[in-house]
């Protein structure tokens, strides 16, 4: 079929060295007052016993665990689960339970999401651009099947569309490589660039932004999969590069488009390659050999009826966080 050659194009049969990265935030709840945890004292108490890979971010109510940098995934995937359990060890010390999800009410005008940041040593900054144009392009599929903010009663994904820190990322090579703000789907970290020293930013990445917090221990591990071979296998000349050097605004408006839909749609097609993304998505499984989740996180919590704190409260578990 003609659209998996125009999929295959983006990737070469040789991969790059690639190193990565998690940062996971989670909310959580504070089970005496019934609510989201707002007792900084409680919270800095609990907070000075771990390193500096588990930690607040901003708001008293959201934890945030970041990994080392990893080579190796099952490492990775490891590191979280042991940084997990030490924080449910001391937070349930303490009457607070974690809940791995975006967010538990619509109210909420923050959300929780996961941040993947991918280096690849050997690259120029031009280079790295060109790898993250490529990424993002192919991400739509892989956004489509993980997502964890189900579609609202006005029919828009809630984390996607009202979300400050997610939107489309600059395109132009330029203001992608030198603009620091942190308010994109997908951004270039500049080693050179004064960070805050409890994030994983050295040496340079791409840091996606884009994927909601999981409930399911079984879905970031597949996240982290295709997303790393993704990355690891995409070409810097690829076909989104060739599109924007002849065609640069109707190829941001395409992405653009693909992202909107993916806002507003159960199941939507990619504007690029002019096929529905759960084609795309079986596709680019089947050639990085992942096996995705039986189905879709939100399917299972709708299946489950999971939408109140009771429920909430058992994800970790239910999850297989903790195991």
């Amino acid at each position: 079929m003609l659209w998996k050659k125009k999929v295959d194009d983006y990737f070469s049969d040789s991969k790059h060295k690639t190193t990565f990265g998690v940062e996971l935030e989670m909310v959580l709840y504070d089970n005496i007052s019934k609510g989201l945890l707002n007792d900084k004292n409680v919270l800095d108490d609990i907070l000075r016993r771990f390193d500096k890979h588990i930690y607040k971010d901003f708001y008293n109510w959201q934890l945030e665990i970041k990994t080392k940098p990893h080579t190796d995934l099952r490492d990775g995937l490891r590191e979280i689960k042991s940084l997990v359990k030490q924080a449910e060890k001391r937070f349930s010390d303490n009457d607070i339970t974690i809940i791995p999800i975006p967010y538990i009410n619509g109210n909420q005008r923050t959300y929780c999401g996961m941040h993947v940041h991918l280096s690849f040593p050997s690259l120029s900054n031009i280079d790295y651009w060109k790898k993250a144009m490529g990424i993002y392009s192919m991400l739509f599929p892989i956004l489509e099947y993980s997502r964890n903010c189900p579609n609202n009663h006005i029919g828009t994904n809630e984390r996607l569309v009202n979300s400050p820190h997610i939107s489309l990322p600059e395109m132009e090579r330029i203001r992608f490589l030198n603009n620091n703000f942190k308010r994109y789907d997908i951004i270039y970290s500049n080693s050179d660039a004064g960070h805050n020293y409890k994030k994983m930013k050295k040496p340079n990445t791409v840091e996606i932004r884009v994927f909601d917090t999981p409930s399911y221990f079984d879905i970031l591990r597949y996240i982290l999969r295709t997303t790393i071979n993704i990355g690891r296998y995409m070409k810097t000349e690829n076909p989104i590069i060739h599109s924007m050097d002849k065609h640069f605004y109707n190829t941001r408006d395409l992405l653009n488009y693909c992202r909107r839909y993916l806002c507003s749609y159960i199941s939507s097609k990619h504007q690029i390659l002019n096929e529905p993304n759960k084609n795309i998505h079986s596709h680019l499984c089947n050639k990085f050999k992942v096996r995705p989740p039986e189905d879709k996180q939100t399917n299972i919590r709708t299946k489950n009826k999971i939408n109140n704190i009771r429920k909430y409260r058992t994800l970790l578990e239910d999850g297989e966080w903790l195991d």
